[in-house]
């Protein structure tokens, strides 16, 4: 999810999304490639409420943002 933000000085633009906990080092090595001052933040999802990923969008997303691991 994408969102735009204001604080007393700047826009920025939020992004919510959600990974597998293996994929998080990739995720902070685009993060710091993009802006190595990024500031981002991690939190622990246990459950929601759709359950679990749907395998095939999963890795339409990975394919389109370039997060498969080349072999």
């Amino acid at each position: 999810m994408l969102t735009f933000g204001r604080s007393s000085f700047r826009f920025g633009i939020a992004v919510f999304t959600t990974i597998h906990r293996r994929e998080l080092e990739q995720v902070e090595k685009i993060i710091h490639e993009l802006n190595p001052k990024m500031f981002y933040s991690v939190e622990e999802v246990r459950a929601s409420s759709d359950g679990v990923f749907h395998p095939g969008r999963r890795q339409q997303l990975m394919k389109k943002f370039d997060l498969i691991k080349k072999k």
